[in-house]
């Protein structure tokens, strides 16, 4: 866990609700992290979820219905063999941003 010298010096122990706090509110890295995190898991979830149903309600079949859901991560595992290297020399935070927009 990263934690700012000021946040926990000379405090001991952190407590479980300590740790919440700096790592979801009060570190601005840790909260970037966490809501592109949390964003990531929406689109997953939407994806799997809602796009199914609205899939099968407009009569697609199962098979191509499964075929249009596994697009999502295959296009997304495909991505990452461009974005893994470019996120290594130009940094992780700079395409977040953009990354999250698209």
């Amino acid at each position: 866990m990263v934690l700012e010298k000021e946040e926990y010096e000379g405090k001991g122990k952190l407590s479980f609700k300590r740790i919440f706090l700096v790592t979801s509110w009060k570190n601005k890295s840790l909260l970037a992290a966490s809501q592109a995190g949390l964003v990531n898991n929406l689109i997953f979830g939407v994806t799997c979820g809602v796009f199914t149903i609205y899939f099968i309600s407009l009569g697609i079949s199962v098979n191509d219905t499964a075929f249009l859901k596994a697009l999502h991560p295959g296009v997304w595992g495909l991505l990452q063999l461009a974005t893994g290297p470019l996120s290594d020399s130009l940094g992780r935070k700079k395409l977040i941003y953009p990354g999250m927009i698209i």
